[in-house]
């Protein structure tokens, strides 16, 4: 072997260049994985402690967990507003109506019944209070109605949907009332 012959030697940013796109790599796999299936590891996690502690929580509580979590964690799936009223009702945990009123330029909705309420969905807005999730800007050029029927998902509950109400009917609802969402919240 020469001693004089230049020896061979790599880059010294090769490594660390191969480490970065190894980690990039993953991390585009796995938001890709991710924006494919949103609530893979929600639906898994859920569903393990309910059957690694569901039975502590329902003795050691005293609540009811008689509905199933992962049902809970299932209703933010995007196709909610695509679902019947029958099945948004089920999967929501809360809905209510709003009387519509405008103030100020602003169009609110002062809750004035709760059809349905899970257990644990504590809503900051009471009966006669302001819910913030349906205010909104006025516009003159659209009619809003004289209430809207509001769906909530989760816990803590969020607002998903809202349905103006038109002389006690749902709008584009095939002639469904409030009374039959009141009727559907309480089977």
């Amino acid at each position: 072997m020469d001693s004089n012959a230049p020896q061979r030697r790599g880059n010294p940013l090769t490594i660390p260049l191969w480490i970065i796109a190894i980690c990039l790599s993953i991390q585009v796999g796995l938001e890709v994985f991710l924006w494919i299936n949103p609530n893979h590891f929600r639906d898994q996690a859920s569903q393990q402690l309910l059957e690694n502690f569901g039975d502590q929580l329902e003795s050691s509580s005293g609540l009811d967990f008689s509905f199933p979590a992962v049902d809970v964690v299932r209703e933010y799936s995007d196709n909610f507003n695509s679902l019947s009223i029958e099945e948004q009702v089920k999967r929501a945990s809360v809905v209510g109506v709003a009387l519509i009123e405008i103030d100020d330029g602003k169009i609110e909705g002062v809750v004035s019944e709760i059809f349905k309420q899970a257990v644990g969905a504590d809503l900051d807005t009471e009966v006669g209070e302001r819910l913030p999730a349906l205010q909104q800007p006025y516009n003159d050029q659209l009619t809003y109605g004289d209430a809207i029927v509001f769906f909530m998902t989760g816990t803590p509950p969020a607002f998903r949907r809202g349905i103006s109400v038109f002389d006690g009917k749902l709008v584009l609802q095939d002639g469904l009332t409030l009374e039959d969402v009141r009727r559907i919240a309480i089977e």
